[in-house]
């Protein structure tokens, strides 16, 4: 029982929450969502036991962050409408395939890429609320997944800057200071699955959304 983490009870209810509301077609990014996270569940115990078993799991860690990466971009895409996130979308992808295969290695966590692609991911977020609140005319951002979305990904990307610069020296830190970035990294990621099951349940009677334009 002492291997379950809270974070992961929470992504479990964020994945049967995801499946069992059904989604309105004004929300087309919210039907793929639930199947990223059942797959982030998945590499979180793959990742677990290649840990307790003493093999490195970075491959694995890198080749997921860059699909959720790149998917939470596509999903900005869709929320924003603009042709603009797509091309960054495709920069993520290469900058951090790039990284793996050529700078870092599959073995080594990708940090440069992966702090470039969180600050992209980053401002567009910030993006978003500048045209939701000066373009968009939105009755309950309280009852916009999107609001959501955006909002949980921004809290937990902007988190994940302070921690991606010494991913890669973790081991080497003062117990003091792993288990502190520990409780941050499952506080923070406990808070991002909070809020999607928001975005799940806020559709629920939902009325009018962003427009795309």
């Amino acid at each position: 029982m002492n291997d379950i983490r809270i974070d992961w009870i929470i992504l479990l209810v964020a994945v049967i929450t995801g499946f069992s509301i059904k989604t309105r077609p004004s929300f087309p990014y919210l039907r793929t969502i639930p199947l990223l996270l059942l797959l982030s569940l998945s590499v979180e115990l793959v990742a677990r036991y290649y840990r307790v078993r003493s093999i490195n799991n970075l491959w694995l860690v890198n080749l997921y962050s860059v699909i959720e990466l790149c998917y939470f971009a596509y999903t900005l895409y869709l929320i924003l409408r603009k042709t603009f996130v797509l091309r960054l979308m495709v920069l993520i992808a290469c900058c951090c395939l790039i990284d793996i295969f050529l700078v870092h290695g599959l073995k080594t966590f990708h940090t440069y890429s992966y702090t470039f692609s969180v600050l992209i991911i980053v401002y567009v977020c910030i993006y978003y609320y500048y045209h939701t609140f000066k373009e968009a005319q939105v009755d309950n951002l309280l009852k916009e997944p999107s609001f959501w979305i955006v909002t949980g990904l921004l809290v937990f990307y902007a988190t994940s800057l302070s921690v991606a610069g010494v991913f890669n020296f973790i081991a080497t830190l003062p117990k003091e200071m792993i288990r502190l970035t520990r409780s941050i990294i499952l506080f923070v990621n406990g808070v991002f699955y909070i809020i999607l099951i928001i975005a799940f349940v806020c559709q629920i009677n939902t009325r009018k959304s962003i427009p795309n334009s």
